[in-house]
């Protein structure tokens, strides 16, 4: 047994140990860092598809409000919505590809918050905003449902 201890390349030995650690825990850390990202990527492309810019109509056809969304991460996006000559932003959580929660805070009055459901119509064109009223602050309470349509651009116009 002595003489197996003593026959042996220690120097080899210690070099392979170290060289197997390092590249076990690279090997693992880029395996984390993929399961990750193609995690990403699925939630991303699970909720891309409300990136767009929106509009809300009253019954005559006058536009009444202005929403544009943005994928932030997951299963979070973020809208902004201008009528009139106010604007409010937003964080939408998605639980599904149909239903979210939306919280909101006007940027010209922060203490003027709320929460909507966020429903999305089957054509995935269009979405329905319904107050929480609950949750609204007492100047908020006036807001009722309302119905979003995706923008139709002209061939000249972009999205910026």
């Amino acid at each position: 047994m002595c003489n197996f201890l003593i026959s042996l390349n220690w120097p080899e030995l210690f070099a392979g140990a170290l060289l197997g650690t390092v590249l076990g825990f690279l090997a693992s850390v880029l395996w984390d860092q993929y399961k990750t990202w193609k995690n990403n990527n699925i939630e991303r492309d699970k909720f891309s598809f409300l990136v767009d810019k929106y509009q809300s109509k009253y019954g005559n056809g006058n536009i009444k409000s202005e929403a544009e969304i943005f994928y932030i991460k997951h299963n979070l996006l973020k809208i902004i919505v201008k009528h009139d000559a106010r604007t409010w932003e937003g964080t939408i959580t998605m639980s599904t590809t149909e239903f979210g929660n939306l919280a909101f805070a006007y940027k010209d009055d922060p203490e003027n918050v709320g929460m909507k459901l966020i429903v999305l119509h089957s054509e995935r064109n269009s979405f329905t905003l319904i107050p929480e009223i609950y949750y609204m602050t007492s100047k908020a309470k006036e807001f009722d449902k309302e119905v979003y349509e995706r923008l139709e651009l002209n061939a000249e116009e972009s999205y910026i």
